[in-house]
């Protein structure tokens, strides 16, 4: 998505704003600094407005053309290098000035030393003072541009990291949707071949329930209310197709969940995995208990249902990875997933942290 030119320009003229008051601070700094080290107060001025220009050419040029081109970049030895001829350059021009110019026009401000021009531009002292003097600025610019760089950095390194979270989510996410699609359709097909007046129920269901699933549960969070709307919708679709004799339960408080938000999806795949797994052929006596409450903020969700004699004992269905996954990425130290495998039952108990 493009940046409106508007906030462009403004965002431009914030920047050029701040540049030209840190300099102005600059300047009257040095001024105020050296106010009362001679009556000469032109040459103070004057002295501080040629030595501006020196500043802002070394604190440009570290700031947006030797730290971004060589130090960012991890070519030391060139930074280096760079900086000593810049520093050098800049110094040798402010020399220049100040010996052939400013001393023998102010000679109260400076004392003039016509012999130490012969060693001028290899005098390291000097050079030494000078370079502190005029650095001091870029110095401090070159501060603010590594944190800011820095802070950048990071900050996209957060949002690559959360883009990346988010398709791995909804990645998850799509793998459930289809998995409940094909067992309903599934039992949609069965009820069709034995002519069953229940299948246009069955059918309307469906239809509710594909609905809540591509257009109303793409948020992060989505209200508790609605996930036992999709829940009691799929238990109806299951008992359709399974025998008389199969027990279903569903006990839940709706005024206590009615203000609070959870996962999409989460719930069902739970619920899912036991019918899938525990009631595969749908024997005489199975049975599914559910219960979802909340304790203080933590959310509380079994899932106990009766096991099929043809699923392994060790199974952990098709789902409890993806869910634990989806868990880690969307309640990370907020949760516990517990799985209670007997001989005759198996169990998942879920809570959540909702603080």
């Amino acid at each position: 998505m493009s940046i409106p030119e508007s906030s462009k320009t403004s965002w431009f003229s914030k920047r050029v704003g701040l540049h030209v008051l840190f300099w102005i601070g600059v300047f009257v700094f040095n001024v105020l600094e050296n106010w009362y080290r001679s009556e000469d107060k032109a040459a103070i001025i004057e002295i501080y407005t040629i030595q501006l220009p020196l500043q802002m050419a070394a604190a440009y040029l570290l700031s947006y053309v030797q730290l971004p081109r060589y130090l960012f970049k991890k070519k030391y030895i060139k930074f280096i290098c760079s900086l000593l001829v810049s520093v050098y350059i800049i110094c040798s021009i402010y020399a220049t000035y100040k010996a052939f110019y400013f001393e023998p026009l102010h000679p109260g401000y400076f004392k003039p030393d016509p012999a130490g021009r012969n060693w001028l531009y290899f005098d390291f002292l000097k050079y030494l003072m000078y370079a502190v003097t005029i650095y001091t600025p870029a110095t401090v610019m070159a501060g603010i541009k590594l944190v800011r760089t820095r802070t950048e950095e990071e900050r996209k390194l957060q949002s690559l990291e959360k883009e990346k979270l988010q398709t791995e989510l909804s990645f998850l996410k799509n793998q459930l949707n289809p998995h409940f699609l094909f067992n309903t359709l599934n039992n949609l097909y069965m009820l069709t071949l034995k002519s069953s007046p229940q299948a246009p129920e069955v059918v309307a269901k469906l239809s509710e329930t594909l609905d809540y699933m591509l257009y109303r549960c793409h948020e992060r969070l989505v209200p508790i209310k609605g996930e036992i709307q999709l829940i009691e919708n799929y238990l109806l679709l299951e008992r359709l197709r399974l025998s008389n004799e199969t027990i279903i339960n569903f006990n839940f408080q709706e005024e206590e969940l009615a203000s609070n938000t959870i996962a999409p999806l989460i719930m069902l795949s739970l619920i899912e995995n036991a019918f899938k797994h525990g009631l595969a052929n749908g024997k005489e006596n199975s049975k599914v208990d559910i219960k979802l409450q909340i304790r203080g903020q933590t959310l509380v969700f079994v899932v106990t249902n009766t096991k099929s004699s043809s699923i392994a004992s060790n199974s952990k269905g098709i789902g409890l990875k993806n869910i634990q996954r989806q868990l880690e990425l969307i309640y990370p130290k907020k949760y516990k997933l517990s799985i209670d495998n007997k001989e005759e039952t198996y169990s998942t108990e879920l809570q959540i942290n909702l603080s």
